[in-house]
């Protein structure tokens, strides 16, 4: 089996593929955002824009609408989904660092972290070596879930500075009948501010544990004619752990204690800009992040690997009215995504032999979608989609000598058609029926239905039944990968599929209080794993014959005690098997509780967030269990100091808990043990 497969399959942070050039890429692509932004303009997807959540109440943060449920805007009660919404202020008040740091805090959510990549874990299923491939991640409606690996960036290598954030709409439950792949246990779409919540420059810097620093400038501002432009940049480097004990080497060979030095590196950077004006946006994102991880699979053990991976897009949108009851929404954009990781091994002859693996990406597409409201208790949606990833390099080859083990571009071309219609019989009654066709050239078909009652039992109280199957498609590495001696094809790989019901109840106490209630079941068919041939003695990817069962309930409540004093706090009971054996699957914790406080410290000038997590205990796929832990994030933040500045004091982990993951076999990644961050903005 060739080194490069070894270095793809295992590691630390798992592998994938890509390195150079990253300053003339990020350029190019600033420039083209630029040359676009000169000639045209549009407005997000979801453009409700409120300037500063701290002065609304819960209450009127309830009545915010979602666009991401039903490609259109709701109120959450009457979204045909579970959808959490959190805030640019939750994001200030509780120093979230990274995507992952906030979707630690939504119920039933939860995040493991290597040190390379994030894992997002929904309602009791995450498996080893998954990148995020099972839930959908948009910025502004735009899909980022890479056609390589399916991979959904939420640490250092996501495309959006979390300074940008305007909100976060977390939809539980499968989307695939609008959204198609990888929408399979939850969509999340991110929503960047708009350039009235700048108002001229922006300036930030931060401080940290591990010497670690960020900072940003960005700069918004709208027109005398309505336009609206927003430019940014950002960067981050941190030196990360000094040491790194790796007790698999620990005395071999010998006289090596098994601790790697400065192999813990990170640095990032991130251009954004938009430009919109009437009903067109165009916008671009761009970020580059390098990694030094640990050695793996027979790799130089006292030198780390190296890893980049970059990723940019730019997208036009345009909607347009074309009755009062009727519109039109139309985008156009092109991805380009690219990984490199870089082993060195030590065959003595030469000294070191360095291999690379290589990776890029290149997608355009399109969506065409038309919404018709004939009636004001009926609304339709339609849309057609079109996607061609037209460049699907992977490729794995040692430099000098220079020998390929894998050199493969494949293209993939999808089509997909749905339909949505939402019907309310009675000011209490809602009905939400969709469906979606989509067409891949590599597989063949997929159709998923979905149907929603939502039944209002009093003015404060919703009762919401939802029943929805979804998919998730083989990506270019399941069904092209292929390698002489090490990995076969299986041309008959199938999508995985999902089907659900689920039973929501939401309540609010007067105006500052509201609960829910959710109970669902999951049966997850097809499941795509790395098998062993014991015939040929190749690996292949194939559908599995056992199903996975996840039932579960979910419970939450929110409340505000003051003008600045808000709680909140959820729980999430998820017992996940597998149907033929009984077993539970591995990093699926049983229990997951979760508290949230943001207090006053100095009234209108300074608050205090406190977030508390327990993770129950779990296992990983070689059967070792790791034991339940606390997890205690603290804040302090001032959002109205000197009028222009804001400052906030971060600790994270704060009673240093102790807890790891196994990614895959024996390979350990230790998570951080207490960090403080500083960080002061102004604007100007």
């Amino acid at each position: 089996m060739s080194r490069g497969f070894h270095a793809r399959t295992g590691a630390t942070g798992g592998g994938r593929p890509h390195h150079c050039g990253r300053r003339g890429t990020a350029l190019a692509v600033a420039l083209l955002v630029v040359a676009l932004e000169s000639t045209m303009v549009l407005p997000a997807v979801g453009s409700t824009v409120v300037d500063d959540y701290t002065s609304l109440s819960l209450e009127q943060l309830m009545s915010i609408p979602v666009y991401s449920a039903a490609k259109r805007e709701q109120k959450t009660s009457e979204a045909p989904s579970s959808v959490t919404v959190v805030t640019s202020q939750d994001v200030r008040a509780y120093g979230w660092r990274t995507l992952s740091d906030l979707l630690r805090s939504v119920p039933g959510i939860y995040v493991t972290a290597t040190r390379t990549y994030g894992s997002v874990g929904v309602r009791g299923f995450e498996r080893s070596g998954d990148f995020g491939g099972r839930i959908l991640l948009l910025v502004n409606g735009h899909r980022m879930n890479d056609p390589l690996y399916d991979s959904a960036a939420t640490v250092e290598d996501f495309i959006v500075d979390m300074d940008l954030i305007d909100r976060v709409e977390i939809v539980r439950g499968p989307g695939s009948t609008l959204y198609g792949t990888n929408a399979f246990f939850a969509v999340i779409n991110v929503i960047t501010k708009r350039a009235d919540q700048y108002e001229g420059f922006e300036l930030s810097g931060e401080a940290g544990t591990l010497d670690a620093a960020r900072g940003r400038l960005t700069f918004g501002t709208r027109g005398e004619d309505g336009s609206e432009t927003v430019l940014s940049v950002g960067g981050y480097t941190s030196d990360g752990l000094a040491e790194i004990y790796m007790p698999r080497y620990d005395g071999n060979p010998a006289g090596f204690d098994g601790v790697l030095r400065g192999g813990d590196n990170e640095t990032a950077t991130r251009y954004m800009g938009s430009h919109r004006r009437g009903g067109l946006t165009v916008e671009g994102f761009y970020v580059g992040r390098d990694k030094d991880t640990p050695p793996s699979y027979g790799t130089v053990y006292d030198l780390p690997r190296h890893t980049f991976d970059a990723r940019a897009f730019v997208e036009a949108r345009y909607e347009h009215a074309l009755s009062a009851d009727a519109s039109l929404a139309v985008r156009l954009s092109y991805d380009w995504y690219k990984y490199v990781g870089t082993y060195l091994y030590d065959f003595g002859d030469p000294e070191f032999l360095t291999n690379l693996d290589f990776s890029q990406s290149e997608s355009a597409g399109g969506e065409l979608q038309f919404s018709w409201k004939p009636m004001d208790h009926h609304a339709a949606t339609a849309g057609f989609e079109y996607r061609d990833n037209f460049r699907q390099l992977m490729q794995n080859y040692d430099v000098d000598p220079e020998f390929y083990w894998l050199n493969i571009d494949p293209a993939t071309r999808i089509l997909g058609l749905y339909l949505q219609d939402e019907y309310r019989p009675s000011e209490r009654l809602g009905i939400t029926a969709g469906v979606r066709y989509d067409h891949y050239d590599s597989f063949g078909e997929s159709v998923n239905p979905r149907l929603a009652l939502v039944y209002g039992l009093d003015a404060v109280t919703t009762l919401k039944l939802l029943y929805g199957e979804a998919f998730r498609a083989p990506n270019a590495n399941e069904f092209y990968y292929e390698e002489e001696g090490a990995v076969k094809l299986n041309p008959d790989l199938q999508p995985e599929e999902i089907t659900t019901y689920e039973v929501v109840c939401e309540r609010q106490f007067g105006g500052n209080w509201r609960g829910s209630v959710a109970g669902f079941y999951n049966r997850a068919t097809d499941m795509i794993d790395m098998l062993y041939d014991e015939g040929d003695g190749l690996y292949y990817f194939d559908n599995s014959e056992e199903d996975v069962k996840a039932t579960g309930l979910e419970l939450q409540a929110d409340g505000q005690l003051g003008a600045e004093t808000r709680v909140g706090a959820s729980y999430s009971f998820t017992q996940t098997k597998d149907d033929a054996t009984g077993e539970e699957l591995e990093f699926a914790p049983k229990h997951l509780l979760k508290a949230n406080l943001t207090a006053p410290v100095i009234p209108d000038i300074a608050l205090l967030g406190v977030e508390v997590q327990y993770v129950s205990d779990r296992f990983n796929s070689a059967g070792r269990g790791y034991r339940n832990f606390w997890l205690v994030n603290a804040t302090l933040f001032s959002h109205r100091w000197k009028d222009r500045w804001e400052a906030s004091l971060s600790a994270y982990n704060l009673f240093e808990a102790s807890y790891d993951r196994t990614v895959i076999g024996d390979l350990e990644s230790l998570q951080d043990g207490r960090l403080l961050r500083l960080k002061m903005t102004t604007r100007f």
